[in-house]
C-alpha cells in the first residue's frame, strides 16, 4: 500500500471525477445531462423527462417526439437510444438568455448507423429564429447554422462503436469544433445570439419534418456552458472546466 503524508487535491484522486465535474460545473452556472436511470425517467419504455446532474432545467420530449427515445445501455453505460428517421428528441426551453459565447459537449456512440443530429440550438425569437446544430452525417462531424453564417467540420467514420466526445465553442466571431486530438476553427456570424436559446437533443426542433436528419445515436452525456468558450479559454476557470470534463470522460468511458 502506498501512503502519502501530503493532502492531495480532489482532482488527484480517482473515483471522484463525476462529483468534481458536477461541482465545478454547478459553480460556473453550467448544465449537464447524464443518461443514468436516476435522471432519465421512463414511462411505458420511453423517457418522459430527463433530469440534470447539474443545473436546474429538465429536458422534456420535443413536440414531435414519437415516444421512442429509450433508456438503454451501450458498452456497459447508460444511454438514450434514438432511432433513425423517428423523432425521439428532447428540448430544454430557455436554457440561456443569449448565445454570445457558449460551449456544448456531447458523449455519444453510433454502432449501428449514422448518429445524424446530435444537438441543436434555436437562437432568437421563435418567429425569426436561427438554428445552430451539431451533427454526424455522411462521414462528417459538422457544426453550422441554418442561416449560413458560420460552419466547420471534421471527417469521421459514420459508425462509431466506441463512445466519442465532441465539443463545440462559439466565441462571438469564432466557431471551434473538437473531437479527439482534432481541433478546427472558422470565423463568421451567428444570427440570433442576442435572443433566448432553446437546446434540442437528438432533433432540430419541435416540428415533425426533416426525418432525414434524425439518426441512431446513443447519447450518454450532454453539457452546456453559457458564457464560456472553453475551446478558446479566457483564464484559469475555463481551463479548469475543460480539465474536469476530460477527466470525467477519460475515466467514465
Amino acid at each position: 500500500m502506498l501512503s502519502l503524508t501530503e493532502t492531495l487535491p480532489p482532482g488527484a484522486l480517482l473515483g471522484h471525477e463525476t462529483e468534481r465535474f458536477r461541482d465545478l460545473l454547478s459553480a460556473a452556472g453550467g448544465w449537464w445531462l447524464a443518461a443514468r436511470p436516476a435522471q432519465a425517467h421512463a414511462e411505458g419504455g420511453a423517457v418522459a423527462a430527463w433530469a440534470p446532474m447539474a443545473g436546474a432545467r429538465t429536458a422534456i420530449p420535443a413536440a414531435a417526439n414519437a415516444g421512442t427515445s429509450e433508456a438503454g445501455r451501450h458498452a456497459g453505460h447508460p444511454v438514450i437510444h434514438l432511432r433513425t428517421e423517428v423523432n425521439g428528441g428532447f428540448v430544454v426551453p430557455d436554457i440561456a438568455p443569449d448565445a454570445e459565447r457558449f460551449t456544448l459537449a456531447v458523449v455519444y456512440a453510433a454502432p449501428e448507423a449514422e448518429a445524424r443530429t446530435l444537438l441543436s440550438l434555436r437562437l432568437g425569437p421563435a418567429d425569426a429564429a436561427n438554428l445552430f446544430f451539431l451533427s454526424h452525417t455522411d462521414g462528417m462531424l459538422v457544426a453550422k447554422d441554418r442561416a449560413g453564417g458560420v460552419g466547420t467540420d471534421i471527417a469521421l467514420p459514420n459508425r462509431l462503436p466506441d463512445f466519442r466526445l465532441a465539443i463545440v465553442s462559439w466565441d462571438r466571431t469564432r466557431l471551434l469544433l473538437k473531437t479527439g486530438s482534432i481541433l478546427v476553427e472558422s470565423r463568421g456570424k451567428l444570427d440570433g445570439v442576442q435572443g433566448p436559446v432553446d437546446l434540442f437533443i437528438g432533433c432540430r426542433g419541435h416540428r415533425k419534418g426533416l426525418t432525414k436528419t434524425l439518426g441512431n445515436a446513443r447519447i450518454a452525456d450532454v453539457v452546456w456552458w453559457p458564457g464560456r468558450a472553453l475551446l478558446a479559454p479566457r483564464g484559469a476557470g475555463d481551463a479548469e472546466q475543460m480539465a474536469a470534463l476530460l477527466s470525467y470522460v477519460r475515466w467514465q468511458y
